[in-house]
C-alpha cells in the first residue's frame, strides 16, 4: 500500500502547484494529461466551499481536493470509517472516448485527527481501466469496469490485493455512439445482492465468463444485480436513459435517479420503463411505466437545451442527474429523514424530493433545492452518508458535461462534507460483532449497514443472535427495525418460507411487501423478452394459495405492486394466471397504471404456452386497459386458417363485459390484427358483434370474411354523401380484400384530400405502371405533410422511380421535394438507368471522406460569412420544419422517428457536422436502416420494429407500415442511419446557412410567415 500523508501548510501549496508530487513510492502513476480546451482554471477547493449555499443550520467543509483527489467517479465508506474513492482517468473526450493508455484507481482517504479533512491517501490499486463503480464486501472489492465486473480479493483486509482482479461477469458493452451510457455504480443491497446500473444505449448480453451466447442475459439499460455466492445475474428493471444513482429507504425500497426522461424511479422488479433514443426489444410489452416523480427539473416543452445555463433554475436546474441518497443519517433535523437527494448536473445543485406512498404507489414530490454550488466547475457525481451521519459529495470538477466535447480536465477533483452545525462530528466507534443488536436499531444507517454487511460476509459468526433477531422481527416494534432483523436473518440463511408467509399476514404493509419478496426473491426472473433465464422451479401450492388470497384481499398499493412483480418469478403459467386474475378483479385499481402494466408484464408470456388462461383472466377483469392488451396479444396469434380457441373463449366471456371493456376488447383485436388481410373468423364473433354496439366491429367482420358484400363496400367508399370516416373504413376494407378493380377505385379517390393517403396505400401493392402516372398527376392534391409518402411509394419500384425522375425533368414535380433518404432508396434498387436519371435530374450523393472534409470546410466558411439575425433564424426554422423536423424533435416540436436533438451538442460546430455530414458513423443500433424486399416487387427501407410472430413494423420518415412477415422475401441491414447523408448539400446556400444557424440557437423560434 502506498500512502500520502497530509502535508504541512507550506508544502500543501507546493503540491497544488505540481502534479509530479503524486508519484508514489513503489509504482509509477498513470501519465496523466489535461485535454480540456479552455484556458480557464478551477477556483481553489477552499474558494469552492465558500461558494456553496445551504439551508440555515448547515455547513460545508472541504474534505479533499486536487492533488489529493482527481476525477472522482464513485465512493464508499468501509467498516473502519475510511472513505474509498474511484478515480477515473481513462474516460476521454468525444472521438477518443476511452484512453487505452491510462489506468484508473481506487484510493483510500482517512481523517485521523477528526477535523473533517483527509489526513492520508493510499492507493489500493492503480491497474484498472474504464472504472465506473465499486463496492466493498465479501472478502474484497468489486469493481465494474465495462465490459467486465471484477472481484479484487483482499481477504485479510490489509489494503493490498491478494492477487489480480478476477472477472466475475462480462458482456457489458461500451457503445461508440454514446460512450457515457454504460454499466456503472455498485452497491450491496439489503437483500445481500450486488446491485448495478446501466445506460439504455449500451445493449449488452451478460454472463459469467465463458457463458454461451444463448445462455446470456440481455441488458438494455436499467438496474441489475449479481449474487456474489451463486453468481446469478438478473436485470431488475428495463429502460430509462442513463441511471447514475441508487439508494434504499428505511423500508428497503429501492429508488434510482436518471437523466433526461424523468429523474426519479421507484424500482419494481420486472418493470419495463420509459426510455429515450432506444426501443424496448420486447414486442408484446405494449406500454412502458413512467417516472415516480410528479415533476421534471426542466421545461419539457423547451427540451434539454433550454435547461442549461441557468434557464431551468426555477424548476430545479436541468435534465441531468447524478447520485441518489435518501437521508437516514440520524443527526440532521427530523424533517430531512427520508428525503431523497440527487445532484443536478447543469443546475449545480442538490435537488430534493419527498417520497410519498399513495394509493397509486410512490410519488416523488418536489421540495426546495437543498444546496447550490457557486463554482462553475462543479460537476457533482455521487453522495454518501458519512459514518457520523452527515453527507459527503464528490465533484469531478470540469467544464462541459458527460459528452466531453471540450476535453477532460484530469488534474482536478474535490470532496465536500455537508453537516448540521449543531451536531458534533462524532463518528461511531470501531465495529464490534457483539454490538449487532444495538447497531440494528441505530438511527444512523451507516451503522446498521455496516452490521448487515458483517453478517452477510461471515454469517456463521452471528448465528447466536437468531433468537433475539426473531423476537425483534415478530414484535410490535418500529417496522424499520423489524425489517432490519429480517434482512439479517436472511443474510444468516435462517429465514424460512414459513417466516416469509408469516410476514404476509402482518399488519404493516412494508413487512407484507417483504414477505412476498422473501417468498419469491430467489426464483428466476423473466428476462426483458419475457423468457425464463434458468431452471424453472414451481412454488409450493400452499404458498401459491396464500399469494392468491393476498392478491384478493390486499389494499396496499405497495403490496399489490410486489405481488404483480412476483408474477415474473412464478414458473407455472397457471399460478401466474390465478394470482393475476385476483388482482385484476379489483375495479378500484383500473387507474393504477403501473399495477396494470406490471400484471401485464407478468402474464404476457402465458400466451406462449397457455393462451386460454389469458381469456380466463379477462373474464372477471375490471381493468379495460388490461383487457385491451390481452385481446391484442391473443389476436396476434390468429391465422387465416385458425381462430384460436383462446379468442373464442374471450369473446364468450365478453358478452357480459361492461361497454367500456367491450370497446377495449375491440380496440385490442384491431391492434393485434393490424396489417392482416384476412384471418379465420372466431366461432363466437357474430354473437359478440351483434350485441356489442360498437362501429369498429364492422372492420373486424371484414377481416373475418363475413362483412358487407364487396359491391356494397365499394359503393360506400365512392359515395361522397357518406361520412368521411365511413368511406375511409370502407376503403381500408377493400384494400384488405384486394378486389381486381382496387387500383381503379383508389385512382378515383386520389383527388379526395381525406382519402387519398388510404388510396395511396391501396395502390402501393400493384405493379401496374399506371400507378406511377396517377400518383404524379394527383401529387398536388395531397396535403404538404402527405406528399413525402407519395415519393416514398414511387421510390419502391424501378419503373415508378424512373417515371418520378422524368416528371422532375419535365417540370411536373419539383426535384427539391425528393429527400436524400428517398434518393438513396432509389439508388438501392440497383437499376443503372435509374441511377443515371437520378444523377442527371436530381444530383449525385458523394460519400467519400475527402468530399466530407471539403464540404465541412466550405460550410464553415459559408456560416462565418452570414450574420444569424432574426430573419435568418426564422428562415432556418422553416427549413428545419420541412427537413430535420420530419424526424427529430427540437424545443418540443417535430417528429419522433429520430432522437430528440434539443439536448444534443448542437452549438458545437464539429459535433453538428459529424452528425449531419456523416450520420451513419455514430448511429445507435435502433436507428439503422433495413431494406425490406417484398413478394410484390417493392423494396422498402426504414427502421424495423418487432410486433409479433405474424407482422413487423417498418418505420419510415413518412409513416409506419405494418408488414406481414410472410410477404417479406428478404431483410437486409444497411448499417446506415435513418438520417440520410447529403441533407445539407441538397439545400441552396441561403437555406443551408439559415438551417445551421437555427440548429445552433438556444431558443425556439416561429417559422417565417407564410407567403400569400
Amino acid at each position: 500500500m502506498r500512502a500520502i500523508m497530509k502535508p504541512s501548510a507550506s508544502s500543501r501549496i507546493a503540491r497544488v502547484l505540481s502534479l509530479s508530487v503524486l508519484t508514489c513510492t513503489g509504482a509509477a502513476e498513470p501519465p496523466l494529461y489535461d485535454s480540456e480546451q479552455s484556458k480557464e482554471q478551477p477556483v481553489s477547493g477552499a474558494e469552492a466551499v465558500r461558494k456553496i449555499e445551504l439551508p440555515a443550520g448547515f455547513q460545508a467543509k472541504l474534505f479533499a481536493s486536487e492533488p489529493m483527489v482527481r476525477n472522482p467517479i464513485a465512493l464508499e465508506y468501509d467498516a473502519r470509517g475510511r472513505l474509498w474513492v474511484a478515480e477515473n482517468y481513462s474516460y476521454a473526450e468525444r472521438g477518443l472516448r476511452v484512453d487505452p493508455n491510462l489506468k484508473d484507481r481506487l484510493v483510500i482517504f482517512e481523517d485521523r485527527d477528526g477535523d473533517g479533512s483527509a489526513d492520508s491517501r493510499s492507493v489500493f490499486t492503480d491497474q484498472l481501466h474504464n472504472l465506473t463503480g465499486f463496492a466493498i464486501g465479501r472478502g474484497g472489492v468489486w469493481a465494474i469496469c465495462p465490459p467486465q465486473l471484477l472481484f479484487i480479493p483482499d481477504r485479510d483486509g490489509n489494503d493490498v490485493p491478494d492477487g489480480p482482479p478476477v472477472p466475475m461477469l462480462d458482456g457489458f458493452t461500451v457503445p461508440l455512439e454514446n460512450h457515457h451510457n454504460f454499466a456503472n455504480g455498485l452497491k450491496f443491497g439489503p437483500d445481500g445482492w450486488l446491485w448495478g446500473r446501466a445506460g439504455g444505449s449500451s445493449p449488452s448480453s451478460v454472463g459469467v465468463p465463458g457463458t454461451a451466447d444463448s445462455k446470456r442475459i440481455p441488458l438494455h439499460g436499467g438496474i441489475w444485480r449479481f449474487h456474489p455466492a451463486t453468481h446469478k445475474f438478473e436485470v431488475l428493471a428495463h429502460g430509462t436513459t442513463n441511471p447514475w444513482g441508487l439508494d434504499w429507504d428505511d423500508h428497503g425500497e429501492a429508488f434510482f435517479t436518471n437523466t433526461v426522461n424523468g429523474h426519479l424511479w421507484h424500482l419494481v422488479a420486472g418493470a419495463h420503463l420509459d426510455r429515450l433514443h432506444t426501443v424496448d426489444p420486447n414486442p408484446v410489452v405494449y406500454g412502458l411505466m413512467q417516472q415516480t416523480a410528479d415533476h421534471f427539473h426542466y421545461d419539457t416543452g423547451k427540451g434539454w437545451i433550454g435547461s442549461r445555463d441557468g434557464a431551468a433554475n426555477h424548476l430545479g436546474g436541468g435534465h441531468a442527474h447524478q447520485g441518489a441518497l435518501i437521508y437516514q443519517g440520524g443527526v440532521w433535523p427530523e424533517a430531512y429523514r427520508g428525503r431523497l437527494f440527487t445532484i443536478n448536473f447543469h443546475g449545480r445543485r442538490i435537488n430534493a424530493d419527498r417520497l410519498e406512498l399513495t394509493p397509486k404507489g410512490y410519488i416523488g414530490r418536489h421540495e426546495k433545492d437543498f444546496a447550490l454550488f457557486g463554482d462553475t466547475w462543479f460537476r457533482g457525481i455521487d453522495m454518501a452518508h458519512t459514518p457520523a451521519g452527515n453527507v459527503v459529495v464528490i465533484d469531478w470538477s470540469d467544464t462541459g458535461e458527460c459528452h466531453e466535447n471540450t476535453g477532460v480536465h484530469r488534474s482536478s477533483g474535490r470532496i465536500y462534507e455537508i453537516s448540521a452545525q449543531s451536531v458534533p462530528h462524532t463518528p461511531p466507534g470501531p465495529f464490534s460483532p457483539d454490538a449487532l443488536l444495538a447497531d440494528l436499531i441505530s438511527e444512523n444507517v451507516f451503522v446498521f449497514r455496516r452490521a448487515l454487511a458483517a453478517a452477510q460476509n461471515a454469517p456463521g459468526d452471528y448465528l447466536k443472535f437468531e433468537p433475539k433477531l426473531r423476537d425483534i422481527a415478530t414484535s410490535k416494534d418500529n417496522p424499520r427495525n423489524r425489517l432490519r432483523a429480517l434482512w439479517v436473518l436472511k443474510a444468516l440463511g435462517r429465514l424460512t418460507d414459513e417466516d416469509a408467509v408469516g410476514c404476509t399476514h402482518d399488519a404493516d404493509e412494508h413487512v407484507r411487501t417483504w414477505g412476498v419478496r422473501f417468498l419469491l426473491d430467489d426464483q428466476e426472473l423473466d428476462t426483458i423478452l419475457g423468457q425464463r433465464a434458468g431452471k424453472t422451479r414451481n412454488l409450493d401450492p400452499k404458498h401459491v394459495d396464500r399469494l392468491a388470497e393476498l392478491a384478493q384481499s390486499e389494499t396496499s398499493a405497495l403490496v399489490k405492486l410486489q405481488i404483480a412483480s412476483s408474477l415474473q418469478r412464478l414458473g407455472a403459467a397457471e399460478d401466474r394466471a390465478r394470482i393475476a386474475a385476483a388482482l385484476a378483479a379489483k375495479g378500484e385499481d383500473e387507474g393504477f397504471a403501473n399495477l396494470v402494466l406490471m400484471v401485464w408484464y407478468g402474464i404476457s408470456p402465458i400466451a406462449e404456452t397457455r393462451p386460454e388462461d389469458l381469456a380466463t383472466i379477462a373474464r372477471d377483469c375490471r381493468w379495460p386497459s388490461l383487457i385491451k392488451m390481452i385481446a391484442r396479444r391473443l389476436a396476434s396469434e390468429m391465422t387465416a386458417e385458425t381462430a384460436t380457441p383462446a379468442v373464442d373463449k374471450l369473446l364468450a366471456y365478453a358478452t357480459s363485459f361492461s361497454q367500456e371493456s367491450k370497446q377495449a376488447l375491440v380496440e385490442g383485436l384491431s391492434d393485434g390484427l393490424a396489417g392482416r388481410d384476412k384471418v379465420a373468423e372466431p366461432a363466437q364473433w357474430k354473437a359478440f358483434a351483434a350485441g356489442a354496439g360498437i362501429a369498429a366491429t364492422r372492420n373486424l367482420s371484414a377481416i373475418f370474411g363475413d362483412g358487407l358484400a364487396l359491391d356494397e363496400i365499394r359503393r360506400i367508399a365512392l359515395d361522397d354523401k357518406q361520412e368521411m370516416k365511413t368511406r375511409a373504413a370502407a376503403l381500408r376494407t377493400l384494400i384488405r380484400r384486394q378486389p381486381d378493380d382496387l387500383v381503379d377505385v383508389c385512382s378515383k379517390l386520389l383527388g379526395v384530400r381525406y382519402l387519398n393517403v388510404e388510396a395511396l396505400n391501396g395502390m402501393a401493392k400493384s405493379a401496374s405502371p399506371e400507378v406511377a402516372e396517377a400518383l404524379i398527376r394527383t401529387y398536388r392534391n395531397f396535403a404538404l405533410q402527405d406528399r413525402p409518402r407519395v415519393i416514398d411509394t414511387l421510390a419502391t419500384r424501378p419503373a415508378w422511380a424512373r417515371a418520378l425522375l422524368k416528371s422532375v425533368a419535365d417540370g411536373r414535380l419539383p426535384g427539391e421535394e425528393i429527400s436524400v433518404f428517398q434518393a438513396r432508396q432509389m439508388l438501392a434498387l440497383g437499376d443503372p438507368e435509374l441511377t443515371a436519371l437520378l444523377e442527371k435530374h436530381w444530383g449525385k450523393i458523394d460519400t467519400t471522406s475527402e468530399a466530407k472534409i471539403a464540404a465541412k470546410r466550405s460550410i464553415q466558411n459559408e456560416l462565418a460569412a452570414v450574420v444569424a439575425d432574426e430573419k435568418s433564424l426564422r428562415l432556418g426554422r422553416t427549413v428545419y420544419d420541412r427537413t430535420c423536423g420530419q424526424c427529430h424533435t427540437l424545443f418540443g416540436a417535430g417528429g419522433k422517428l429520430g432522437p430528440d436533438i434539443t439536448g444534443s451538442q448542437r452549438q458545437n460546430f464539429d459535433y453538428l457536422m459529424e452528425n449531419v455530414l456523416e450520420p451513419s458513423a455514430v448511429v445507435p443500433p435502433d436507428f439503422r436502416v433495413t431494406q425490406v424486399a417484398l413478394k410484390d416487387g417493392r423494396v422498402l427501407a426504414g427502421l424495423v420494429r418487432p410486433r409479433d410472430g405474424m407482422t413487423l413494423a417498418l418505420v419510415t420518415p413518412a409513416e409506419t407500415l405494418i408488414l406481414l412477415r410472410s410477404d417479406i422475401v428478404e431483410q437486409k441491414p444497411t448499417g446506415q442511419s435513418i438520417m440520410p447523408e447529403g441533407q445539407l448539400e441538397a439545400l441552396d446556400k441561403a437555406d443551408r446557412t439559415a438551417l445551421l444557424h437555427y440548429l445552433m440557437t438556444d431558443r425556439p423560434l416561429a417559422p417565417e410567415p407564410a407567403k400569400p
